[in-house]
């Protein structure tokens, strides 16, 4: 399923809490804290995303099924930005994890490394 990054973007703002924005990532090209890669190994992509709500930031995971896209997760974050949103096989060969750079200093950031189960 290809999907392009402002259809990522409308999909995931349509699942955010009432009240909620979704964060950026600053760079060289900035663009919304959205990603879509295949986290389970049903080589359908799911799409993750950060947002912010009541000055925290949350990892928010859709799911693709039955025609539709749902919550699979919600995971409260770290810091107060995010530099970083990709996926990659970390933990095993061929099965992506999530990877997330939580901005919690100026020049500093956290990495999560995240394993669907």
């Amino acid at each position: 399923m290809a999907v392009n990054e402002p259809q990522l973007t409308q999909i995931a703002m349509a699942h955010l809490p009432a009240g909620a924005e979704l964060m950026m990532i600053n760079g060289p090209a900035a663009h919304a804290a959205v990603y879509a890669a295949d986290l389970t190994g049903d080589r359908v992509p799911e799409i993750a995303a950060v947002y912010r709500l009541n000055g925290e930031l949350y990892l928010l995971v859709l799911k693709y099924r039955d025609r539709k896209w749902e919550i699979a997760a919600n995971v409260k974050g770290q810091g107060y930005g995010v530099t970083l949103l990709t996926a990659a096989p970390v933990m095993r060969p061929g099965l992506n994890n999530l990877i997330v750079g939580w901005q919690i200093g100026s020049i500093w950031s956290k990495l999560s490394v995240y394993e669907w189960t």
